[in-house]
């Protein structure tokens, strides 16, 4: 378990590292924290398209979830670890496809 609780925090530092270079991207700004990134992406969605910026935002992280959990595949031994790697693919790749489904039928919002 104490795998498991290690895996689990390395997937949030880096899934959180790739929202801010995301924001860094999509926005001309860099940010230090999380704190600065959630902060920014209230802002950009009190000001511009909300509705956008959420699933995009969204998508940035769940695509580096999976990453991270394609890693805990590859080189990872405990078995509850690589459970959880697997559901996160899984899941996160199935709520990668809504929000990109989405994005394409909302065109107003991109």
């Amino acid at each position: 378990m104490k795998k498991f609780t290690v895996v689990a925090l390395m997937v949030s530092a880096l899934t959180f590292g790739s929202q801010a270079a995301f924001a860094n991207e999509t926005q001309g700004e860099g940010f230090d924290t999380l704190k600065d990134l959630v902060t920014k992406t209230s802002q950009t969605m009190q000001q511009q398209a909300p509705d956008t910026t959420f699933a995009k935002t969204m998508i940035a992280h769940y695509e580096s979830s999976i990453e991270i959990a394609k890693l805990e595949l590859q080189h990872g031994k405990d078995a509850d670890a690589r459970k959880f790697a697997e559901s996160v693919i899984t899941n996160q790749t199935k709520d990668i496809a809504t929000l990109k489904a989405w994005l394409e039928k909302n065109p107003a919002a991109k």
